[in-house]
């Protein structure tokens, strides 16, 4: 059984996998493309997860009061991280678009880009 208050670290931990799983096919293509990994991975840790604690919600009203099997667990959580990893995507086209410097008081990630390619 998962309890929603756990959500959040199971989702960190997918995003984490997929992350890693990413940087091993970026790797050969040099170290800029090892630094569109580091960039992702910093962007894609820690917020409040509402998206993801939507998705799980939104299944346990579904469902009712059935008890997930590791199955069922896996898939939440697989499509509460794409949920996650869409919203950063759309961040930082929203960032782009709107101009933005920070991003949760940090550079915003096309900002570290711009500074990084013109060094």
């Amino acid at each position: 059984m998962i309890e929603s208050g756990r959500l959040p670290e199971l989702v960190q931990d997918r995003i984490d996998v997929f992350v890693d799983s990413r940087t091993s096919i970026l790797a050969p293509l040099g170290p800029d493309a090892l630094d569109f990994a580091s960039v992702s991975r910093e962007f894609l840790r820690g917020g409040k997860r509402f998206r993801a604690l939507f998705c799980w919600w939104g299944w346990r009203a579904f469902a009712g009061s059935s008890t997930p099997d590791q199955r069922t667990v896996d898939v939440i959580v697989a499509a509460a991280s794409s949920l996650e990893i869409f919203h950063a995507a759309a961040l930082v086209h929203d960032d782009i678009i709107d101009n933005s410097e920070t991003r949760r008081g940090a550079p915003a990630a096309h900002v570290r880009f711009r500074t990084s390619h013109a060094s």
